[in-house]
């Protein structure tokens, strides 16, 4: 039996309710089958998902880690394919994304990080935004050869450190990070919790890696608030709350991960903008109203505005943090609409 080239890589921790629709996305590719394999990574047991797995041959590892990068690294001998499709639990791909990703892969046999763009649907399925990566380029892909004049472009206006849903590796890419990182690689890629996608472009990024970024819509990105990364709960604005702080630390926290790992390197700069701004979100979001649990000084602020790599919204995220010293349950209420607006 020969080799899959490619291994779509499913994670699904306790969420249940959209894993069968992922799966089938998968199965509906319409490249040979012969050219993939899925690999489901889970930490729960349940006999309809059980039942379709086995029904359809597909390979299923229990892993109970809260952690993707702990799962990742557990079940990473398993992966057959010299690429890695990576899809959340809860999102969809597009019929025709697999037979594209082959195409990209053989026509380029440096290319080692790919990113298509995605639309944002909610829990009922429903289009939100159709298309959220707007590339410059007048072409429909685009091929990053050197990223040391595009990092601009790469980390805020492409977008494609977002979503691991959307993100294709070379397997050898990993592979050479957990030899690596082994005593500091393997290690590293075990702390990471929800920011996986980060870290693939991070390590892509250091390693020299050619980066095809697309404009094409092959993914389905859903917010529903299931224990979900980009907004949690939000039922009710308190649950909101607690769930954005305790959210906002994790991103904090791995933000300071991704950091020590480009520290010391072309990379540092913007990483530190990164890290700055994870720790003003934290701020925004944190529970208590009368004072930051991550200290900023004002040269950090001045850093994060003046940078070249900060986004248009950063100037208004900055007067909310500071605003919100004073009229914290405002502004909150007014992030908790948006949120709620967006999952209708």
């Amino acid at each position: 039996m020969s080799r899959p080239f490619i291994t779509v890589v499913i994670q699904a921790f306790n969420r249940k309710k959209f894993i069968e629709k992922a799966i089938i996305s998968v199965l509906n590719q319409t490249i040979n089958k012969q050219k993939y394999e899925i690999l489901v990574i889970k930490a729960f047991r349940d006999k309809k998902i059980d039942a379709l797995l086995k029904k359809c041959k597909i390979k299923s590892i229990y892993n109970s880690s809260k952690s993707e990068g702990v799962r990742l690294a557990g079940a990473f001998n398993e992966i057959r394919g010299q690429v890695i499709a990576f899809l959340d639990d809860d999102d969809e791909f597009e019929a025709n994304k697999l037979k594209l990703v082959y195409k990209y892969f053989k026509d380029n046999p440096n290319l080692s990080f790919y990113h298509n763009s995605y639309c944002i649907i909610n829990k009922n399925s429903s289009i939100v935004k159709n298309n959220v990566c707007t590339y410059s380029s007048d072409h429909s892909t685009l091929l990053i050869k050197n990223y040391k004049n595009n990092i601009n472009k790469i980390i805020q206006r492409w977008h494609i450190q977002e979503n691991a849903s959307s993100m294709v590796v070379k397997k050898e890419l990993i592979r050479k990070n957990i030899d690596q990182i082994g005593n500091s690689s393997i290690n590293e890629l075990k702390k990471i919790r929800v920011s996986l996608d980060a870290f693939l472009l991070l390590i892509a990024l250091l390693n020299n890696s050619e980066i095809l970024a697309d404009k094409k819509v092959l993914t389905r990105y859903r917010i529903h608030g299931l224990g979900q990364v980009t907004y949690g709960k939000i039922n009710t604005f308190n649950e909101f709350c607690l769930s954005e702080a305790e959210l906002t630390k994790k991103a904090y926290e791995e933000a300071e991960i991704l950091y020590k790992i480009a520290k010391n390197t072309q990379l540092e700069a913007i990483y530190k903008i990164n890290l700055i701004e994870a720790k003003i979100y934290y701020n925004l979001f944190n529970i208590k109203k009368n004072r930051n649990i991550c200290h900023l000084t004002i040269s950090n602020y001045i850093m994060f505005l003046r940078s070249k790599y900060y986004s248009k919204s950063s100037i208004s995220l900055v007067l909310q943090t500071i605003i919100s010293r004073f009229f914290k349950v405002i502004i909150l209420k007014l992030i908790y609409k948006h949120a709620t607006k967006e999952q209708r």
